[in-house]
């Protein structure tokens, strides 16, 4: 939701609609449907089969419960990644999100060395970092 940082002032209000967005995101026809709920990240729904089975940001980072192995050996090919972060934006919730970073699922914020998908490297983000690509 453009605007509504968990840590900001109606920070209680924005978390109460994460979650119950975060139901209805994770359906697979909504997904299909609405190309927003490609990109939104419920913290405290990342372990559900819904998010797991559905979640084209899931599939994206390898996190799902379908691996698809060539997409970190094809991140890997990238010679450069640039990370570009608008102070400003309003849109990408967390801002931190632009560099990979996100919110775990007490809602603190991680940057990108933090995150689950980092760590293990999922799809080759850590191996990239690790190399001097980003």
């Amino acid at each position: 939701m453009p605007s509504c940082e968990f840590d900001g002032k109606h920070g209680t209000l924005c978390k109460e609609v994460s979650e119950i967005l975060g139901k209805a995101a994770y359906n697979k026809k909504i997904q299909n449907f609405l190309f927003q709920a490609d990109y939104f990240r419920q913290p405290k729904d990342t372990n559900t089969t819904n998010y797991m089975d559905n979640s084209q940001l899931a599939a994206w980072n390898n996190e799902g419960n379908n691996i698809d192995r060539t997409r970190k050996e094809n991140f890997g090919k990238t010679l450069r990644f640039a990370m570009i972060k608008a102070k400003n934006d309003t849109v990408v919730v967390p801002n931190e999100g632009e560099w990979f970073g996100a919110y775990d699922e007490n809602y603190n914020l991680q940057e990108m060395k933090q995150t689950n998908w980092y760590l293990a490297d999922t799809f080759g983000l850590r191996t990239a970092d690790e190399n001097g690509k980003i």
